[in-house]
């Protein structure tokens, strides 16, 4: 029995490392413990801390996928990132309704019912499991050094390099 319960204990101590040495699991492990503050927070009927919550949880998911943050991105960047990084269409457009209607719900005077607040936890949850099972393409290449340069691409040139 002891033996057992040492080898479990290595098993486990072995697995934290993995999950603490990959950025990726890690962010679907913490995306998974914002759920349980989500649940949390709607069974105490506080709506728009749920919402809030579920809405992290998604932004959580996707930035362990894609390996960047995502929480500053617009709804059309972050589109664009998703489609970029190989998401279905069908995936990124039931992220981003979700994402917009957790925003909705949160910042509405209209409170929610527990009925609406279980089954949007479902959704989210669904949506968590899948982006967790989307693998992501490896990011494009950097853009060149023209592209982040606004007078390159107007044309514009720097006076003292057409002089010198």
């Amino acid at each position: 029995l002891v033996v057992v319960m040492i080898a479990a204990g290595a098993l486990r101590r072995g697995r934290e490392r993995r999950v603490a040495s990959n950025p990726a699991r890690r962010g679907v492990k913490e995306a998974g413990a914002i759920l349980a503050r989500a649940d949390q927070r709607a069974a105490e009927g506080d709506a728009p801390g749920f919402y809030g919550e579920a809405a992290l949880a998604l932004r959580t998911a996707l930035a362990a996928r894609l390996g960047e943050p995502v929480g500053g991105l617009t709804r059309p960047q972050l589109r664009t990132a998703l489609e970029a990084r190989g998401m279905s269409p069908e995936l990124i457009a039931r992220v981003l309704d979700e994402l917009e209607g957790c925003d909705f719900a949160r910042f509405s005077a209209a409170g929610s019912s527990t009925d609406e607040l279980h089954a949007a936890a479902g959704r989210v949850r669904t949506l968590v499991d899948r982006v967790r099972r989307w693998s992501a393409t490896p990011h494009p290449h950097p853009p060149d050094d023209a592209a982040l340069d606004p007078s390159a691409a107007s044309g514009a040139r720097d006076p003292k390099g057409a002089r010198g």
